[in-house]
């Protein structure tokens, strides 16, 4: 028999509890390569803070969207990362990523959490 879980967590440690925030940027031709290198330099800024539970980044079919799912043990966590001193050196990625579409930024309290066998 697997080892019980609290009944609002999943494998990944989250719980229907986490904060998530999505990052949609849209571009009306392809993304050019070079914004999705300077995601994946802020990336690791993201991963070394306190109450990171994980994140998803997705490029459409048709190259034009970019979202960046991340998800946070609280609101808190996610505010302190984007006020934090690591946040710095990648902010120059980060503004680039912003200029290079519109960017449409949301967010959202769990409610369930699912993950297959």
């Amino acid at each position: 028999m697997p080892p019980s879980r609290p009944a609002n967590s999943s494998r990944s440690g989250s719980t229907d509890k986490d904060f998530h925030v999505h990052f949609r940027l849209t571009s009306s031709k392809p993304m050019a390569p070079k914004v999705i290198r300077s995601l994946q330099r802020v990336l690791p800024v993201f991963q070394q803070q306190p109450g990171f539970i994980g994140c998803n980044l997705l490029h459409a079919h048709d190259r034009k969207t970019i979202v960046l799912h991340l998800r946070w043990r609280t609101k808190a966590d996610h505010e302190a990362c984007q006020k934090g001193a690591d946040f710095s050196p990648v902010a120059k990625d980060w503004e680039a990523v912003f200029a290079a579409g519109r960017v449409r930024v949301e967010t959202y309290d769990s409610r369930a959490s699912l993950q297959g066998p």
